[in-house]
């Protein structure tokens, strides 16, 4: 009697102390909500067991993502807030006085790169539920699609409404909503476990049609197309980020008319239809817009090399390899502008004049440094290319010139590609003798026929880069910020728990670059 009469006076005590300490006086922050193993044993034992008393935990005013299989959910820290480890928690369900206690001490920065759990009870006069709380530094996006499990998506979009959480400093709006269609994106990545995305964002106008709803998404240039990158075959995450944001940030607008040719990414975590979904980059894709393109095939347009292909056969081959972007072409012209800019390249290849009209200069050198600079396997062998757009434009004067715009370089840095190898990726397989150089297009003839002037150029550029965009302390730095938004966020290792059939390193072991420096990439023949 007098144990049991204890327990009571015990519980009681706990449920008085974690009440007033967190439901009296105002505003009611995570640090006072915290309680011991013995409180929280204290709460349960007079109480019955229940699923659903919880229908929203709110931190700051923004409600937290829930993944119902694990009955967790997920908590974004806003970069630069001085509360952000601290945050004002509010609670929602049917019963107006539920309470909450965290069996935790302060969260640190070490235990959410760790992946720590959180584990808390939400309790009633009489019942009480178990959740668990994940901390992150990634923003976070939720997408709810028309089917009964995510791994229905294929090739024909589904409708979908997508939510993002922005945890940015100087976020215009923290939450963004759109609706829109989803499905599959990339070529042998479709076979694996953890697919990429392509998501178009649409709104209703008033006269009840869909049309295109162009938006910012964590601070990226407006627009209704994005893709989602899954990095499934990168041991690190890193490799197609990295290099799409290094030709953003530094070669992207160096040409001509200064047209943008780079695309951006931004890392987040993505959960869909309520379900953790994992580590993704959110980005967008090089398009007509973008490169300031008309509808008039037979005067500009955007063609992408999806297989291996020789620059110098175009004519040849009827443009094998090479597939024009963004416009049907139901008279099956699409190919015309192709091959007459390459009919000079292949009919009159010492002509280094006509070779030179051809070109924008600073744009094609960048290129073809930037592809030795990233060892790109999957982007060029000898003298064929691949994964890479060209807009094709004619002049007032009638001169072709080309603009290049690089695409998809998850093999790179290290990694090679290889047929037999599992997710077609071999890690660190390039060898320490092995030199990637793109031998094709105007610039490779250029440097067959002995043109001096065009090496000076090289050189000249070669030089301008490695001093100002491309010195080895600042790629080490862009290095270290992913780091830290993959690491540091705990997102690699709740990646790795979702999707353990992918590629993954050890966080602190595991080089960017095997056989070849970052510092040493640019090494001329």
């Amino acid at each position: 009697m007098r144990r049991v009469l204890g327990i009571s006076v015990l519980a009681a005590s706990v449920i008085m102390g974690v009440y007033l300490t967190c439901f009296l006086g105002g505003s009611i922050h995570y640090s006072q909500c915290m309680v011991n193993s013995g409180q929280a044993a204290g709460i349960t034992q007079m109480r019955a067991k229940t699923e659903g008393l919880l229908d929203a935990l709110i931190f700051d005013e923004e409600k937290l993502f829930y993944d119902d299989r694990s009955r967790t959910f997920y908590y974004s820290l806003v970069k630069g807030s001085a509360g952000a480890y601290d945050p004002e928690v509010e609670l929602r369900g049917a019963d107006a006085d539920l309470e909450i206690a965290f069996l935790a001490d302060e969260m640190t920065a070490d235990q959410i790169k760790n992946n720590e759990t959180v584990y808390f009870l939400v309790y009633s006069e009489d019942a009480y539920s178990e959740y668990y709380l994940k901390w992150t530094t990634l923003p976070m996006m939720n997408i709810e699609c028309r089917v009964e499990s995510p791994e229905e998506i294929a090739d024909e979009p589904v409708p979908m409404n997508i939510t993002v959480f922005d945890n940015q400093p100087g976020a215009a709006k923290r939450l963004v909503s759109s609706d829109g269609t989803i499905c599959i994106r990339g070529g042998s990545t479709r076979g694996y476990d953890k697919k990429g995305y392509a998501v178009s964002l649409t709104q209703e106008s008033v006269g009840g049609h869909l049309r295109d709803n162009d938006i910012s998404l964590l601070g990226m240039r407006q627009d209704d197309d994005w893709v989602l990158y899954a990095a499934y075959n990168d041991q690190e995450k890193i490799r197609n980020v990295f290099s799409c944001n290094l030709w953003k940030d530094f070669c992207s607008t160096d040409n001509e008319r200064g047209i943008d040719t780079g695309v951006e990414y931004r890392y987040l975590e993505l959960f869909m239809n309520g379900e953790y979904w994992g580590l993704y980059a959110l980005g967008y894709k090089v398009d007509r817009k973008q490169m300031q393109i008309g509808n008039d095939i037979a005067k500009e347009a955007l063609y992408k090399v999806v297989t291996w292909a020789d620059s110098s056969r175009v004519y040849a081959t009827g443009g094998n390899g090479y597939e024009l972007k963004g416009i049907d072409d139901d008279d099956g012209d699409w190919s015309c502008l192709l091959m007459e800019y390459y009919g000079d390249l292949a009919a009159k290849p010492g002509d280094d004049e006509r070779l030179y009209s051809k070109i924008d200069l600073d744009n094609a050198i960048d290129l073809y440094l930037f592809f030795n600079l990233i060892q790109g396997d999957d982007s060029v062998a000898g003298n064929l290319v691949k994964n890479l757009y060209i807009l094709i434009r004619r002049g007032e004067d009638g001169r072709l010139t080309g603009l290049y715009a690089p695409w998809d370089m998850d093999i790179s840095w290290g990694n090679i590609w290889e047929a037999d190898a599992p997710l077609f990726t071999v890690p660190y397989g390039i060898s320490a003798d092995v030199n990637y150089v793109m031998e094709s297009e105007f610039i490779d003839q250029l440097i067959r026929d002995g043109d001096e002037a065009v090496w000076d150029r090289i050189y000249e550029k070669y030089r301008q880069l490695r001093s100002s965009a491309w010195p080895e302390e600042r790629l080490n730095a862009m290095l270290d910020q992913y780091e830290t938004d993959i690491y540091a966020s705990g997102a690699y290792l709740r990646d790795m728990e979702r999707w353990p059939g992918g590629h993954y390193a050890e966080a602190a072991d595991a080089p960017l670059c095997h056989g070849t420096a970052a510092g040493d990439g640019c090494v001329l023949r």
